[in-house]
């Protein structure tokens, strides 16, 4: 018996329900959006100087791994590139627009971004407080700064 062949009808892939981007801008402002709420987060790091396929595969992979745990999904990038303010006649281009990164990291699963820098300053410092209490005189003590303190 023969069968007649028919072209398979294109069934269009639906995309899961995205949540909006959240952009924060600073640590201060991470730490007012998502910081009471203590939400756990998985976070890829990085330039992301246009997000072409090797970044769409680190983006998804987090996504996936966030939500298996229950977790935010996160990036953390900046903008400008550091070696703009470190060496700016040795930076490297960027394909892409901040607003054009912060878009593919919402397509590819991200729904959190915290941009670092913003902003250039021709002299910066860094300056964090704290008491170490009398007991502790004479003792050895580690301090440890978070990378987005």
């Amino acid at each position: 018996m023969a069968y007649e062949q028919f072209p398979r009808e294109e069934v269009p892939v639906s995309e899961p329900p995205r949540k909006p981007l959240v952009v924060a801008h600073s640590a201060e402002e991470w730490r007012q959006l998502f910081g009471a709420a203590g939400v756990a987060t998985a976070a890829t790091i990085g330039n992301f100087d246009g997000v072409h396929t090797g970044h769409r595969k680190i983006l998804e992979d987090v996504a996936q791994r966030a939500h298996q745990s229950h977790w935010m999904p996160a990036v953390l990038t900046f903008d400008p590139h550091p070696a703009k303010i470190l060496r700016p006649d040795a930076a490297p281009l960027q394909i892409e627009t901040l607003a054009q990164r912060l878009e593919g990291f919402s397509r590819f699963g991200m729904e959190s971004a915290l941009s670092g820098i913003q902003a250039h300053y021709e002299y910066s410092f860094y300056r964090r407080t704290f008491t170490i209490p009398s007991s502790w005189s004479g003792q050895h003590v580690l301090l440890h700064f978070g990378a987005v303190d």
